[in-house]
């Protein structure tokens, strides 16, 4: 459906102009339009969760780093 559409308007048809279309295929178009529509919805959120920061990690859990791992300091030689 496009290539006759492109052709026309590179042979300077009126953007304006009415054009006959079968009424199924306006519907096949309308389904098209709807389902890529409902996709880049799809993908916008998925891309929006990816932008999100990872979370913290849970101190509690670290917390309990110190008591297995020993400090020295250097003034303690």
């Amino acid at each position: 459906m496009a290539t006759p559409v492109i052709q026309a308007l590179q042979q300077g048809a009126d953007p304006g102009m009415q054009a006959a279309v079968d009424f199924g295929v306006l519907c096949r178009l309308l389904v098209t339009v709807q389902m890529f529509a409902l996709r880049v919805d799809a993908l916008e959120k998925e891309v929006a969760a990816l932008k999100e920061p990872p979370p913290l990690p849970n101190l509690a859990s670290l917390a309990g780093l110190g008591s297995f791992m020993e400090v020295e300091r250097a003034d303690e030689g």
